[in-house]
């Protein structure tokens, strides 16, 4: 057991520094093996902690209140050459004193916010419904993106423009609009509400259209590049035909 105890600014302060013309560097290394002798070697085992920086404050009465912690684990199968692990960031919330865990990065470099486990390079886990999953604030602090779990499950995407109105909503159980300016499919520089360059399909409900060129089974067609459905074509309750063949 090592303890540094100090009252003043130069006591209470650790450096470590290296002079060396080269790569060295100063370090901090913590080691742990499943042996009970020293020098000896057993190895560890998946999920085996090898080491922890805990973070502890005077509560008025002790010091067994934490307050967060970093911990390195083992994080699957270890073998000869090969100490796959994962960092664990804790922190405590108010009214406890006991850390939770907050973000881990794995082995597979995935990194989990609000889940153990990632499945994506960035996972993000809700706490609760009615609360955003993902923010991103615009430098006065103001709301420009987010993605909103509502209390029903269903997700809300917002893109708020300089006034903090969202003008582009995409929402997965209502409606979903665009306010921003005008929209372009195919184009860089729509002018008008809705601009579409290239083919435009507008297909009903009951129809699968079967991929060759002869079939039709939509109720509009413009500028097809097929070359049994070129111009407009609208089908349904009525047949109209520009240039179709």
């Amino acid at each position: 057991e090592f303890q540094y105890l100090g009252t003043g600014g130069a006591d209470r302060t650790m450096v470590l520094g290296s002079w060396v013309a080269s790569t060295g560097n100063a370090n901090v290394s913590f080691i742990k093996s499943r042996n009970a002798t020293i020098g000896s070697n057993t190895i560890v085992n998946d999920d085996d902690p090898l080491g922890s920086i805990f973070f502890y404050g005077d509560d008025g009465t002790d010091f067994n209140s934490q307050a967060a912690s970093i911990i390195g684990y083992v994080d699957g199968t270890p073998g000869t050459g090969d100490m796959p692990g994962r960092l664990v960031f804790s922190t405590t919330a108010d009214q406890a004193e006991s850390a939770t865990e907050r973000m881990r990065i794995t082995s597979a470099g995935k990194v989990g916010i609000g889940t153990t486990s990632p499945t994506s390079l960035l996972t993000l886990q809700n706490s609760g419904t009615s609360a955003y999953a993902l923010e991103i604030d615009a430098s006065d602090t103001s709301n420009l993106f987010g993605v909103w779990e509502d209390s029903d499950g269903t997700g809300q995407v917002y893109l708020r423009d300089a006034a903090g109105c969202a003008q582009v909503v995409l929402d997965s159980g209502g409606n979903s609009y665009f306010t921003g300016g005008n929209v372009g499919i195919g184009i860089t520089v729509p002018t008008t509400a809705l601009q579409v360059y290239g083919i435009s399909r507008f297909s009903r409900t009951d129809s699968t259209p079967s991929g060759t060129a002869n079939t039709v089974l939509n109720d509009a067609v413009f500028g097809s590049t097929d070359t049994a459905n070129t111009g407009i074509t609208l089908l349904g309750t009525g047949q109209v035909g520009i240039a179709f063949g």
